[in-house]
This record gives C-alpha cells, structure tokens and sequence, in this order.
C-alpha cells in the first residue's frame, strides 16, 4: 500500500527508453521527491501510445512518435541512440571490412513486429536511403528485443538494433555490430503525454523534470 501523502505515476514505456532511460530518470528525481512512487510498464511503442491515449498511464516513453496526432499529444526529448546493423559472431558479413547496404540487403532480416519505434525508424531510414520496402526480406517477427537478439545469433537473419542493446548483445558474445557504409542513423527517444488530460501535480512536477534534463 502507498503510504500516506505518497503519489504514484503511472509510465508505459517502449523497450529501449523503458529499460534504460525512465529507470536512471526515476531514480534521480526520487532523490528529491522520495514519496512519490512509480509504476512502469514496458510495451513496444504502438502498445504505449495507446494506453497512454485511452488514459490508462500518465505518461509514455517511446521512440518514434508512429502517427500520433499533435492535437492529443505533447512530447519532450529525454535521449537520443544510434541505430546499427547486427549480425550472427561468425557470419560472413562480420568477416568483411567494407559492408555496403546494398550487401546487408542479401540476407533476411529479423524484427520486432510493425509497431515497434526501432522497427519504424529502420524502415524510415530506408525509404529515406533510397530502398523500398519490398527489398527487405523478413524472414521473421520477434516479440521482444531479446527474441530479435537470440534470433539473430542462431542464423535467422540480420537486423537493425538500438546501438544500446546492441552493445549489450555484443559484450555477450551473441552477435557482432556492423559498420555500414552510408547508414548513420539517429533517432530521438520521447517522454509524451496527452494534452487532453490534466497533469496531477506530481507528474507535472516529473514532466518538468525531464524536460530539464
């Protein structure tokens, strides 16, 4: 049970910004706000969205924004990540020092399914590199960036990762970042709120925090 004062934010957060943005975030603004408590709910980033729409959270952090309206949300950065190509440890695109999109395009891929913020962004950077959809083969969709690592390192295929999991996966030994020619790819990582709602005081005081960070 809470305790007496005590208030609670509720957050819905997509993988990356779930498991390693609000979780640092969270702890620094208890520092001084210690009453306050937090529930956070990891979702991928169609699935947050949506609840924080139909008002079940307080507040969202996501990575790509998909095609939610400005007239029901406000959004404010709280991190930014690379985007980067992964590969199984002993596969021949590991092996090569010069690797074009063009080479990665040989071999099917591995994602999340199609509301997921990493996935979203990667197929924006292709339609904004030239290649249309169609040439991505996808031979399989995960339903976690974990089911996406351990596919990857078993042979399934190839996949573009948040530079942060794919660090993660790499120090493991599971697979290996691919430096690819051309593909410098950056996406924004977002705190959101509905703009329809009003902020209790305690996530006004939490949305402020962020917003300064």
């Amino acid at each position: 049970m809470e305790g007496e004062g005590e208030e609670k934010i509720i957050l819905v957060a997509s993988t990356i910004p779930g498991e390693h943005i609000l979780p640092e975030l969270v702890a620094r603004f208890k520092e001084k706000n210690p009453k306050i408590s937090f529930e956070i709910e990891v979702l991928d980033t169609g699935g947050a969205l949506k609840k924080l729409l139909r008002g079940e959270a307080d507040l969202a952090a996501v990575g790509s924004l998909m095609e939610a309206s400005a007239k029901e949300i406000e959004v404010t950065p709280i991190g930014r990540e690379r985007l980067v190509f992964i590969c199984p440890v002993n596969h021949e695109l590991a092996m090569k020092k010069k690797v074009t999109l063009e080479d990665c395009l040989r071999y099917p891929f591995v994602f999340r399914g199609k509301t997921s913020g990493t996935r979203i962004e990667a197929e924006r950077a292709f339609m904004q590199l030239g290649v249309p959809l169609d040439k991505v083969k996808i031979s399989l969709e995960a339903g976690s960036t974990e089911a996406v690592i351990n596919a990857v390192s078993v042979g399934l295929g190839i996949t573009v990762l948040s530079e942060t999991a794919a660090r993660k996966a790499e120090a493991a030994g599971l697979v290996k970042i691919i430096e690819v020619e051309g593909w410098d790819v950056e996406r924004v990582l977002y705190l959101v709120r509905d703009k329809r709602r009003k902020m209790s005081a305690a996530v006004e005081e939490f949305w402020r925090f962020a917003s300064e960070k």
